[in-house]
């Protein structure tokens, strides 16, 4: 069995509540960041990524923070002839991406 190691030091002046506003600030911003490098290198998995956020500003009851009619051009834009829809723009569809795109539209 391992030994735990204690890595990181808590400060005594850490926050103690979750700081809902500052996360909620953060997905948002994330999808206006096109230029950014975690954007462009995260293109890949942009269809899950639009899950996530919108499930977790669901969570933290702040939906209304997401442009809607910009989530669902994305998911018609990433769907292909064959019904079947991609990760993101000119990528092959996948199984995986299609739920995402079912639950994101639902």
């Amino acid at each position: 069995m391992g030994t735990q190691v204690k890595d990181v030091v808590i400060k005594a002046d850490a926050p103690t509540e979750l700081l809902l506003k500052k996360h909620a600030d953060y997905i948002e911003a994330y999808g206006k960041k096109e230029d950014g490098y975690e954007f462009v290198m995260t293109e890949f998995l942009r269809l899950n990524g639009v899950y996530w956020g919108i499930t977790v500003m669901d969570l933290m009851k702040q939906l209304d923070r997401m442009n809607k009619n910009d989530i669902l051009k994305f998911i018609s834009d990433c769907q292909h002839e064959c019904g079947g829809v991609s990760s993101s723009l000119k990528h092959d569809p996948h199984l995986l991406y299609t739920l995402s795109a079912i639950q994101v539209s639902s």
